[in-house]
């Protein structure tokens, strides 16, 4: 983050900067649309005389410049949407589970199961036809790595509740649909985080 540093003006143009102290390449690679990055790197040696600039009140301003870069996307369109999507997505899923487990008569581990998998392909399909309508996938790579990025980090977790719930029915004799709240309740904040890593941050390349 420090020395010079050259940028195409096209990759900022029209974005709002506010940079904090001398981080000024921090703001341009979060707020700016920057697809590659190349670094000649350089070393530092230490220093023969004088002293650092540095002191305790720029690394408290580089810690408010990364609270701030953080935050700032909760403003945005994209993640509002993909937030709906997993609010609306638990949903679905309490809904098919009462379907499958109850209506259907299918037993706890299948009707949890196939509840998982219908949520899944409910969020693949409303995060790629919604959520991420207005941003154009650069390649089909890139589409095929959003897709791919959620089936996979709602799958693993998809077996890790399928797992939470048998233990609270077998072993802490739970009932089917107390402990499927409770395992759906664990495993979603998990489960945004892994989707929103691998989903909603645009890949570089």
């Amino acid at each position: 983050m420090s020395g010079f540093f050259l940028v195409r003006r096209e990759a900022i143009d029209g974005h709002d900067l506010h940079p904090v102290g001398y981080k000024i390449l921090l703001e341009v690679l979060a707020r700016g649309d920057v697809r590659r990055v190349a670094e000649a790197p350089y070393v530092f040696l230490e220093r023969e005389r004088g002293e650092s600039k540095v002191r305790l009140l720029h690394y408290l301003d580089y810690l408010r410049h990364l609270m701030r870069l953080r935050v700032q996307p909760l403003r945005s369109q994209a993640l509002a949407r993909y937030l709906a999507v997993t609010l609306t997505a638990l949903v679905v899923d309490a809904l098919a589970f009462v379907w499958l487990f109850d209506g259907l008569d299918l037993n706890l581990t299948r009707s949890a199961a196939l509840a998982g998998e219908i949520a899944i392909i409910y969020t693949v399909l409303l995060l790629d036809l919604w959520t991420f309508a207005g941003r154009v996938a650069r390649t089909a790579l890139d589409r095929i790595r959003r897709l791919l990025g959620v089936q996979l980090a709602l799958g693993i977790l998809l077996f890790g509740r399928l797992l939470l719930i048998n233990v609270l029915v077998n072993w802490f004799g739970l009932g089917p649909l107390a402990a499927f709240l409770v395992a759906l309740a664990a495993m979603t904040p998990v489960g945004h985080l892994l989707g929103s890593r691998l989903t909603w941050r645009p890949g570089r390349g």
